[in-house]
């Protein structure tokens, strides 16, 4: 088995790690460390009303359960415990490194050839307004309203990433600005010898990094429009809740971490809807000068 060493693109084995000098084995241990799991900032969910990450990409881990796991045996335990202090300095809690699937050329084309996502994101709206008359037994309502409050929120979150990839890529001072405001590549390091095919490459690392992002984490959302739109985005309070309602019905069955069970009824899925279009139009108002 081999570690990626940064200063050796050749990797380091096990046998030359457990040789090496402290140094070396703490550089090692560290870029192992971020290569499986990531400050829970990055990427993962907060739930503010109930204070705290939620976890999909699995967690929380802790450095020095997770480094002694790996390294035990092979780095001598005052070594793991040194760097695991130091990681824990940056953060207690860890998460598990974001699965993302690279979208494939059809998907893009679907999304960008969406040019007027306000258009469907009322159509789809209309729709489920419309599935709502629908009668169903007195033991299905329940069900049938909660498929039908997370496709508002599917219908929201589709908005948002449309609206936000199309007007984007097809705007040079807005790419611009994305570079800028968004810390995953304001931090980031870019060789004078890599600068032309970097940025020959940009917007497929713009688009990439756009298809990657969870569309229903409004507080990154927001941060996101304000600083490409320059704009003050729409109250997100109401939304959020919506959010934390489908997180609980899409990965708890319906409950919430607490057991208890998420009620729904066809006035919630109408408020939802109607919150829903006066967000849009919201929206819509503040960057149609774009």
């Amino acid at each position: 088995m081999t570690y990626s060493y940064p200063k050796d693109s050749d990797g380091i084995t096990i046998e030359t790690l457990a040789k090496a000098s402290p140094e070396i084995q703490k550089a090692v241990m560290r870029q192992w460390f971020f290569e499986n799991y990531e400050n829970p900032v990055e990427s993962t969910p907060y739930d503010s009303e109930e204070g705290g990450y939620v976890y999909i990409w699995g967690g929380p881990y802790y450095a020095s359960e997770e480094l002694g796991a790996e390294f035990s045996g092979i780095v001598p335990d005052g070594v793991i415990e040194e760097l695991a202090a130091e990681l824990s300095s940056e953060s207690v809690e860890w998460s598990g490194i974001p699965e993302y699937e690279a979208p494939d050329d059809y998907f893009v084309d679907a999304t960008q050839s969406n040019v007027d996502p306000r258009t469907t994101a009322k159509e789809g709206l209309a729709k489920i307004q419309s599935l709502l008359a629908t009668k169903v037994s007195i033991e299905l309502e329940l069900h049938m309203f909660r498929l039908l409050y997370v496709n508002v929120v599917t219908c929201l979150e589709a908005y948002l990433f449309d609206t936000f990839l199309n007007h984007v890529m097809n705007d040079e001072q807005l790419k611009k600005r994305l570079v800028k405001t968004s810390p995953e590549f304001a931090d980031k390091k870019v060789r004078l010898s890599d600068i032309f095919e970097r940025f020959e490459n940009m917007d497929k690392e713009l688009r990439d990094y756009l298809f990657s992002l969870l569309w229903h984490d409004l507080g990154r959302v927001k941060h996101l429009y304000e600083g490409v739109f320059q704009i003050e985005f729409p109250d997100i309070s109401k939304l959020a809740k919506a959010v934390r309602n489908r997180h609980d019905i899409v990965h708890r069955n319906g409950k919430t971490k607490n057991a208890t069970e998420v009620i729904l009824n066809k006035e919630n899925v109408e408020d939802l809807i109607r919150e829903g279009e006066v967000f849009i139009d919201g929206i819509e108002q503040l960057i149609n000068p774009f």
